[in-house]
């Protein structure tokens, strides 16, 4: 009879010192048996946690809908519809992890299924004048990335052999100069990131290397309030200024209004930054920069930069000679491409334009003019009104403070800067403006309030493509030490601007 040395798995074998015990088989069954349980028991798990995400928004959805529809009043079915999709799309920008855009696009889709607006009023959004100039900017950004100018045009302003405070400064005048004809803060601080890394590379200094990475998205997010195409909230503040009696605003009319406070704040930051991150030792060290790329001479190039200072021009004298912006950005764009053709194809410039975005704005623009046709901007104005006596047209520096603390603090809820324009224009500037304050300041006081977003990464596609630099940059509590002085410089410019300068424009 052959002996063999397995055994099932109930067999009692001796254990050590002569008692009896399970078989190992039998508690590895056992284990592998709790384990697929839990394996199995995962995928309730993920589901009850995505429902316990989406648990509260769709709560506070199904409330706000049936609020605004059966919202006392005079309010109309069209204005009680549009007061539901504003408040539903709110709730998509503030509390899900929803695109900004889908959620815009929803709302749109929305509107017109109920037959509050029609299908064409979408398509005449696109075809606004503002939409083609934020295009064609696009393009003309797209070209001097490819052309390789900007590094070396910057560096040559920032000087060769400066002190640390110098070029801080410098900088600062330079990439706000970038806003002139660069769209979008994402695409600027993507086209910034190569000029900073070279900087780093030849200061080779951890403190001066933070407080490089501080300085850059910080002014490309406080400048871009200068510019018309900055980003892409001041198209909805221009369009938002057109249809409240504040005048079109062409290219000069918004560089006049807002690149001076742009200017004032960026450089405070920057005296902030040097101050706050850096001794007075490393404030005065030189920097000598080296083995720095020098501006291409050929033809081609300096056909480019003619190009792109006509069209320039040509945005700053529109009142000169009548051409729209979008045309003039077009052909600008269009002549670009075709010089630039050896180094970037026509298709390759037409990928960086962001088409979401473009996307975005059309719809946010449906919206607001849902808004306006149905009434529901005079409806919450006199809500406003009526809820809160105070905030009558003789307390303008109560209701500039309220608005500028609320487009101050909005990044910490809404993280993209746009979506924060499209939910305060529409929900908080448009009824106040209706119940007699000043549409444009208090169209300039939000968007120079949403200007701030340096709390955290997320809140920002400039901090975070710095945060997430090829070198160690900042860390999280650099971010709040450095909001913590921003957010009380930015309150009393913003008050000081909106009482004081914007109201005589």
């Amino acid at each position: 009879m052959n002996n063999s040395s397995k055994t099932s798995p109930n067999t009692f074998v001796p254990g050590p010192g002569g008692e009896t015990c399970v078989a190992r088989a039998s508690w590895d069954t056992a284990g592998i048996g709790v384990a697929a349980l839990a394996t199995g028991l995962q995928p309730a798990r993920t589901a009850l946690g995505h429902l316990s995400n989406w648990a509260l928004p769709l709560a506070l959805a199904a409330v706000v809908a049936t609020a605004a529809w059966s919202m006392p009043g005079e309010l109309s079915r069209d204005g009680r519809i549009v007061l539901a999709v504003l408040g539903l799309s709110i709730i998509g920008w503030t509390m899900t992890r929803i695109g900004d855009t889908a959620v815009a696009v929803a709302a749109v889709v929305g509107l017109s299924a109920s037959g509050v607006i029609e299908s064409a009023d979408l398509y005449r959004s696109l075809g606004h004048e503002l939409i083609w100039l934020l295009l064609a900017a696009f393009l003309i950004a797209a070209v001097l990335r490819a052309s390789g100018v900007i590094e070396p045009l910057l560096m040559s302003v920032a000087g060769q052999n400066v002190s640390v405070s110098r070029l801080f400064y410098a900088l600062t005048g330079a990439i706000a100069a970038t806003a002139l004809i660069i769209p979008s803060t994402s695409a600027r601080a993507a086209l910034l990131l190569p000029v900073f890394l070279t900087l780093t590379a030849q200061a080779r200094s951890r403190p001066l290397t933070r407080a490089l990475a501080l300085l850059f998205p910080t002014v490309i997010l406080l400048s871009a309030s200068g510019s018309l195409i900055g980003a892409g909230a001041h198209i909805l503040a221009a369009d938002v200024m057109r249809e409240k009696g504040g005048g079109a605003v062409n290219y000069v009319g918004w560089l006049v209004l807002a690149m001076p406070f742009a200017l004032i704040s960026s450089f405070a930051a920057t005296a902030i930054i040097l101050h706050t991150f850096l001794s007075p030792a490393l404030r005065a060290r030189r920097v000598r920069l080296s083995n720095v790329d020098a501006l291409p001479k050929d033809w081609r190039t300096r056909a480019i930069l003619v190009t792109v200072a006509t069209t320039l021009v040509l945005w700053l004298t529109q009142t000169t000679h009548g051409l729209g912006m979008g045309l003039v950005a077009l052909a600008g764009a269009f002549v670009m491409l075709k010089l630039a053709g050896p180094v970037i194809k026509s298709k390759d410039a037409f990928k960086a334009v962001e088409v979401e975005l473009i996307v975005f704005l059309a719809a946010t623009f449906t919206i607001a003019d849902a808004m306006m046709k149905a009434d529901v901007d005079d409806w919450l104005a006199a809500s406003f009104k009526a809820a809160v006596p105070s905030l009558a047209e003789g307390n303008s520096a109560v209701v500039i403070a309220a608005v500028a603390i609320i487009a101050l603090l909005s990044h910490l809820v809404i993280t993209s800067r746009t979506a924060r324009a499209a939910v305060l224009l529409p929900s908080i500037v448009l009824p106040l403006a209706n119940q007699g304050a000043d549409v444009t300041t208090l169209v300039l006081v939000t968007i120079a309030g949403t200007g701030l977003c340096q709390t955290m990464a997320v809140s920002a596609k400039p901090v975070a493509i710095f945060a997430n630099a090829p070198v160690p940059t900042y860390s999280s509590a650099d971010l709040a030490r450095l909001s913590a002085f921003l957010l009380p410089m930015m309150f009393v410019l913003i008050m000081a601007f909106a009482l004081f300068v914007w109201p005589h424009f």
